[in-house]
């Protein structure tokens, strides 16, 4: 199977869907979960089965063709990212959890992992 893939498109915007919707390509693996900064409405993060998050501006205009190069990305878990989370309160806070039993909090300004808490091991 092919590596993941994700449309973003306003929410008010409502119309047919065409078969070939713009689309974000950037991870290998399929994506696990996403999530907008609460601090800037542009600022898109995804995860995946390939380990990765990938961090994406997002045009003003919205996504009108595909995109294949992210504007950053979080590398660190040895297996798949299960979730992630931006802080409320704290911006360019990132939280991940990963099927590697970690949880890894980031600071997505300097695209570094800033804490990392192991759980059980397998």
């Amino acid at each position: 199977m092919g590596g993941g893939v994700l449309s973003v498109m306003k929410a008010y915007d409502f119309q047919r869907l065409e078969a070939d919707l713009p689309l974000l390509k950037g991870h290998s693996g399929q994506v696990t979960d996403f999530e907008f900064s609460p601090f800037n409405d542009n600022l898109l993060s995804t995860s995946s089965e390939d380990g990765t998050i990938k961090l994406w501006l997002i045009p003003e205009e919205g996504v009108t063709k595909h995109i294949t190069e992210w504007d950053g990305e979080l590398k660190g878990h040895q297996k798949k990212v299960l979730l992630i989370k931006y802080h409320p309160c704290a911006e360019n806070t990132l939280l991940s959890t990963a099927a590697d039993n970690t949880v890894r909090i980031w600071d997505i300004e300097n695209q570094s992992n800033s804490l990392t808490y192991s759980g059980l091991k397998n």
